[in-house]
């Protein structure tokens, strides 16, 4: 039981930096409705989400000329084809986009710099994630909190697929430690 109870402070303290980059001021989006799916409200059906992300007049309908412009924004290299590799630079460059934008909202005093003021989440989370003690969070202390939690759950997630694949699954009799 040790172990879990471990696990779990582990991912509570190690999701606040993505928590604190994910939920935009209020929670609110750009036209005031709620993000995520919340209590009780099922999340978005995914081409629900492929309208929201490429309809760029938002008509609510993706046409052949917005679909044309998303793809030529995809294919870096423009040989007509969308790669994996192309996709995953595009998505590192939206998610660090965001991140930057987000971490600027924060920073009311525009510093460059998270003071425990600025600061959404709890104090003992400012702590860990404030590397060198200097009382502020810089965007790379803040990137290595996000990178050390996404390791973490990923190991997890990889030894629980082995212990499922050998039948040593939580519910399967796992003795715990």
């Amino acid at each position: 039981m040790k172990r879990w109870k471990w696990i779990g402070l582990a991912a509570a303290v190690c999701a606040i930096p993505l928590v604190v980059l994910a939920v935009p001021p209020g929670g609110k989006g750009p036209r005031g409705e709620r993000k995520g799916p919340g209590p009780g409200r099922p999340g978005p059906h995914r081409g629900e989400m492929f309208i929201h992300r490429f309809d760029a007049n938002e008509d609510g309908q993706v046409s052949e000329g917005e679909w044309t412009d998303a793809f030529r924004t995809l294919d870096a290299n423009k040989d007509g084809v969308v790669t994996k590799e192309e996709l995953e630079q595009h998505r590192a460059k939206v998610r660090e986009e965001r991140f930057q934008k987000r971490f600027k909202e924060l920073d009311t005093d525009g510093d460059g710099s998270l003071s425990i003021e600025e600061f959404p989440g709890r104090d003992r989370a400012f702590k860990k994630i404030d590397a060198d003690a200097n009382g502020l969070i810089s965007p790379e202390e803040l990137k290595a909190a996000r990178e050390q939690m996404r390791q973490r759950v990923e190991k997890h997630r990889r030894r629980r697929a082995g212990r499922e694949r050998e039948g040593r699954g939580r519910w399967r009799g796992e003795a715990e430690e």
